[in-house]
């Protein structure tokens, strides 16, 4: 991706066009993003004037009851993992959502990051932060839209 929006930016300041002072990472693989949802981000970069800023969500399930395998023998991903038995217990942890990256053009161009040392979140909820990578995904996302439950206005639809 860094590639590609290095380019872009390359393109723009070649064809005349103003120096972004932000760049804005918009996937299609977030079709429930709303242009709120952009809005909320650019504004949490720009108040917070950190580096970069990006959409995240609670993860459904908590990375401290998981696993890597060595064979077919189970190996903690935390070694303190093992404190939480109940999910409930374990600490909230989010996740990317893929809607939504605004980052600095400095931390772009200069150090080919999309993610800045200080990167902020702007927490979006389950629904708005549907991604499609697999069928089952494009699925997923379809039931939300039959059922009325994608958060997006209805002239989207």
């Amino acid at each position: 991706m860094v590639p590609v929006l290095q380019h872009a930016v390359r393109w723009l300041e070649a064809s005349g066009g103003p120096r972004p002072t932000l760049v804005a990472t918009i996937q299609p693989t977030s079709p429930f993003r709303v242009g709120a949802d952009i809005d909320r981000t650019v504004d949490k970069i720009v108040t917070t004037d950190a580096d970069s800023a990006q959409t995240v969500t609670e993860v459904a399930y908590p990375p401290f009851f998981m696993k890597t395998l060595d064979g077919d023998r189970t190996v903690p991903l935390f070694l303190d993992g093992h404190k939480y038995v109940r999910r409930q217990d374990a600490p909230v942890v989010y996740q990317p959502s893929g809607a939504v990256f605004i980052t600095r053009y400095d931390v772009l161009m200069g150090e080919g990051r999309v993610l800045g040392d200080d990167n902020r979140a702007l927490v979006m909820g389950f629904e708005a932060s549907v991604h499609i990578d697999t069928e089952w995904d494009f699925m997923f996302a379809e039931l939300l839209l039959e059922r009325g439950c994608a958060p997006i206005p209805p002239g989207r639809r």
